[in-house]
């Protein structure tokens, strides 16, 4: 059985420090019952009664007298919020959690508002799953997924993560399974924003278009200089896609795929309108913005050609001796696949818009 509480949002502050929240009385925590893992996307999606994400404990570092104190109580020693690793259909973050839950392992889940409690967690045989081994052996599903953790590293080196993916189901709104509040808000941290909510993990609508841009978030407890960082990303994220970071504050639009960004902070506190995540350069010309909009990537066999403002017209694909090996006339629209049916080697994608402009892209095959 879960639960959850009944704020009404004039709960108490606690030891004069952070207010609560609606999400702050709602926490459960559960296990798996069973001697073998389970995965984490069936038990969420089987229960709609609680928010698509699990927390699990990780115990990165230390009990210390220079973790905040929790907004519940004042104590000498506490543990630090950012030992939680969030996992949702998303991905994780931290990074490096695989999305099965071993046996008997705790978690926390947290009980829709709106649900009706008492309530049940399910748990069946439909979510269990058998050691690593079947990682290996099994028919992998190949799964479209866009993602870039961004890590803000706070002068005495102390690191926060936050994850933004792009993947199949999610939306740019607030998605039980796609999206996980930021439970941090003791220590520094770094988030997305979702109107005027704080995410440790945001997924994207799909397709992918680099016009896209979303507001980020950061909590600062110290003064000196920060550093906004990536920590991994993968899908065309790991290609030749830019990532920019934008301070709008100074006026800033920073390539974060070549070096991190620093910043030094004029007070402690939560700076929600300072910084934004996007894919283009603001200062390129109308030309090269037409030519950047267009988004060539590669998933397994299969080619994707987007272009969000211009219709394309055509795409060919020639090989390194300049050969045409692939030609697709009379497009007329926004997006193109094609399976690339070639031997193994490099490959030149040309898409032409239907304005003339031509984005070109390397591919290894």
């Amino acid at each position: 059985n879960i639960s959850r509480g009944t704020y009404t949002g004039a709960d108490y502050a606690g030891a004069g420090t952070t207010l609560a929240t609606a999400q702050d009385d709602n926490w459960n925590l559960i296990g798996n019952p069973y001697p073998s893992a389970i995965n984490a996307d069936a038990f969420t999606a089987a229960n709609t009664n609680i928010d698509g994400t699990v927390y699990l404990w990780t115990h990165g570092t230390e009990i210390s007298q220079a973790n905040a104190d929790p907004f519940y109580g004042d104590f000498g020693y506490n543990y630090t919020v950012s030992d939680y690793l969030a996992y949702n259909s998303t991905g994780p973050n931290p990074p490096g959690f695989d999305g099965f839950i071993g046996a008997n392992q705790g978690f926390f889940v947290l009980m829709e508002h709106a649900a009706p409690t008492p309530g049940i967690v399910e748990f069946n045989n439909s979510m269990r799953v058998k050691n690593r081994n079947d990682q290996f052996f099994r028919n992998a599903e190949v799964i479209e997924k866009h993602r870039i953790w961004l890590d803000l590293l706070e002068p005495t080196g102390i690191v926060n993560t936050t994850l933004i993916g792009y993947v199949p189901g999610a939306t740019n709104d607030k998605d039980r399974l796609y999206d996980a509040f930021s439970i941090n808000n003791t220590a520094q941290t770094i988030y997305s924003r979702i109107q005027e909510q704080n995410m440790s993990i945001q997924g994207r609508a799909l397709p992918f278009v680099d016009t896209d841009v979303i507001p980020l978030g950061v909590l600062i407890k110290q003064s000196g200089v920060h550093t906004i960082a990536i920590n991994e990303v993968d899908g065309l994220f790991a290609q030749d896609q830019d990532i920019f970071i934008e301070d709008l504050e100074l006026g800033i639009v920073h390539n974060l795929k070549q070096a991190p960004y620093f910043f030094t902070p004029e007070s402690v506190g939560s700076l929600n309108n300072r910084f934004q995540l996007r894919y283009t350069n603001q200062t390129l010309t109308i030309t090269d913005q037409q030519i950047t909009n267009v988004s060539i990537y590669k998933i397994q066999n299969e080619v994707q050609v987007i272009s969000p403002n211009q219709t394309i017209k055509s795409v060919s694909v020639h090989d390194m001796l300049g050969r045409i090996v692939g030609n697709y006339q009379n497009i007329d629209n926004n997006s193109f696949k094609f399976n690339l049916d070639q031997s193994n080697g490099t490959y030149i994608i040309s898409a032409e818009l239907d304005n003339g402009v031509v984005k070109t892209k390397k591919v290894i095959h």
